[in-house]
């Protein structure tokens, strides 16, 4: 964060702070913070270990995974009772989404279709 840049440069902090007819000094002083701190964010990404197993699933992904795992061949309106809140567009989304990555298996073609969790 920018703010951990000018802690660690307080002092050149505030000489750019000076009042002065010139503001180049302080954004030269800004956007040397803003790039050092951009880097650090880069290389503290680069660092982590990437993540080979399933993709990251949004919470409410996870729990249509785990409805359908706790009741295997669920069809669409019992997972749809389940999240009454939500637009039934958005649990076929969902849904899609969840067997597009092989995470869900879709038993059927039309209204009578279930849900399962793939192998």
């Amino acid at each position: 964060m920018l703010e951990e840049y000018i802690e660690k440069h307080r002092e050149e902090y505030y000489e750019v702070l000076t009042p002065s007819d010139d503001m180049t000094g302080f954004v030269e002083y800004f956007l040397e913070g803003v790039v050092r701190q951009a880097n650090a964010g880069l290389e503290r990404l680069k660092d982590e270990p990437e993540d080979e197993g399933a993709p990251h699933l949004l919470p409410r992904r996870e729990e249509i995974l785990a409805v359908i795992g706790e009741h295997p061949r669920s069809s669409f309106d019992f997972i749809h009772r389940r999240f009454l809140s939500v637009n039934p567009k958005t649990l076929h989304y969902d849904l899609g989404w969840l067997q597009k990555n092989k995470l869900v298996r879709k038993l059927g073609v039309s209204r009578g279709a279930v849900y399962e969790k793939a192998d």
